[in-house]
């Protein structure tokens, strides 16, 4: 194989792997779902408040551990509006 040639079988390979990287990347799926990211993004949020709740109304008699997954939920949603606020952050 000539030097040439494996210049291009290089550059080939690394072309692959970056066009890979790409599709597997958190920017490259914001960069393909565009304006609807950012819906989705706080969907994610509104999905994990309602398993929560789905958890709480599905326990019957010992409430402790849903009631510590709203808990851990509640601190973890103060926390990011604490975040936002702060740094002006828009997600």
């Amino acid at each position: 194989m000539d030097l040439q040639t494996a210049r291009a079988l290089a550059q080939e390979k690394t072309e692959k792997d970056t066009t890979y990287r790409h599709l597997v990347s958190v920017e490259g799926v914001m960069r393909r779902l565009g304006r609807h990211w950012q819906r989705l993004h706080r969907l994610v949020y509104v999905i994990a408040l309602l398993a929560v709740l789905h958890f709480l109304w599905l326990v019957k008699a010992d409430h402790r551990e849903p009631l510590l997954y709203l808990a851990i939920f509640a601190a973890l949603m103060l926390v990011r509006v604490k975040s936002v606020r702060e740094l002006g952050v828009r997600s």
